[in-house]
């Protein structure tokens, strides 16, 4: 069964702009059918960031399937480190627990749960948290006062001090944002976080990943998303397509910086590292979409004589089925 409001939820991520990935069968997964929409909750994982630092949602299966004593799933929505939403479940999830008002509870509440703990957040995962609970209020027709963060909703006060940034302060920017787009078009074209557009391109080819097998992705000129220099700070946003991956498998996607030296040995040297993000097939094994995107990446290093840095993206099969995959297209912003 899906639940209805699973196209207002997918309506309002793709409305805040953001990269995101439905987690298979989010349209049926829930402990029951939503009331009537009242509040927005805001909570944080409780992971440090100092945990599994190169993955970008690392509690994933957690808030999918829950916990002992806690079935799943934990929240309709998940925020991961680099600003990446998660649409985990559109029916009710067990995020609140005991709460001050029946318009706080699961049944009338939304919970985002952003990978963090109590520890300063990182700018462009707060500006993406203020863009989702935008989005969400717009499409819930929800004043900016109806975003609440989980301490500020829990009964008795003081029993959960998540998430860990100011309630009043987040507010303030929620309220100071409009998602509405401009008449007016901008001189320059950006790009979903801002900065210039340096390269787009797309490849349908498919590419068959063995169980195990780690692989670059044939995406743009000699496997690349784009050739980048010393100095740059550059972000890539690539939409995949997955085949024969079912929901208990994993597919581990990553952008690298490879110095690529046509005469030296090795040809290939990756020395920089983008987060890694772990998708999952759907039911079946049919053909799943997902949206990789890295963090911001400041290009420190020089490359070896005759070389050049390139932008790759390498992908390795964690499950026991092989798996087929495709570029639908990609986006690299750099300033």
């Amino acid at each position: 069964m899906s639940y209805k409001l699973y196209d207002r939820l997918l309506r309002a991520v793709k409305a805040s702009g953001l990269p995101y990935t439905v987690v298979g069968d989010a349209a049926s997964r829930g402990r029951g059918t939503m009331g009537h929409i009242a509040t927005i909750t805001a909570h944080h994982t409780a992971t440090p960031r100092s945990y599994r630092r190169g993955t970008d949602y690392p509690t994933y299966n957690v808030v999918k399937n829950g916990r002992p004593g806690l079935p799943g799933p934990l929240a309709q929505l998940g925020l991961g480190r680099s600003g990446h939403v998660y649409l985990f479940a559109a029916g009710i999830a067990n995020h609140a627990g005991r709460s001050r008002a029946t318009s706080m509870t699961n049944k009338h509440a939304i919970g985002i749960e952003a990978e963090g703990a109590m520890e300063p957040w990182p700018k462009q995962q707060y500006d993406a948290y203020v863009r989702l609970v935008r989005a969400l209020l717009d499409e819930f027709n929800l004043p900016v006062s109806r975003a609440l963060r989980h301490a500020e909703t829990c009964s008795p006060p003081g029993r959960k001090p998540d998430a860990s940034f100011s309630g009043p302060a987040f507010r303030r920017a929620v309220d100071n944002l409009s998602l509405k787009k401009s008449p007016t078009p901008a001189p320059e074209k950006k790009g979903l976080f801002g900065m210039s557009i340096i390269a787009t391109g797309k490849n349908t080819n498919k590419r068959t990943i063995k169980p195990g097998q780690t692989a670059r992705i044939p995406v743009g000129k000699y496997f690349s998303l784009a050739t980048v220099k010393k100095g740059q700070t550059v972000r890539p946003t690539v939409r995949l397509a997955l085949h024969g991956a079912h929901e208990e498998d994993v597919l581990a996607v990553s952008a690298k910086i490879v110095d690529y030296a046509p005469k030296s040995n090795p040809q290939d040297k990756i020395v920089g590292n983008f987060f890694t993000s772990d998708f999952k097939g759907a039911t079946g094994g049919g053909w799943s979409d997902h949206v990789y995107t890295g963090q911001a990446y400041k290009v420190s290093q020089t490359p070896r004589k005759g070389g050049s840095l390139r932008l790759q993206l390498l992908v390795t099969n964690k499950s026991k089925n092989p798996i087929d995959i495709r570029v639908t297209d990609f986006v690299v912003e750099g300033d």
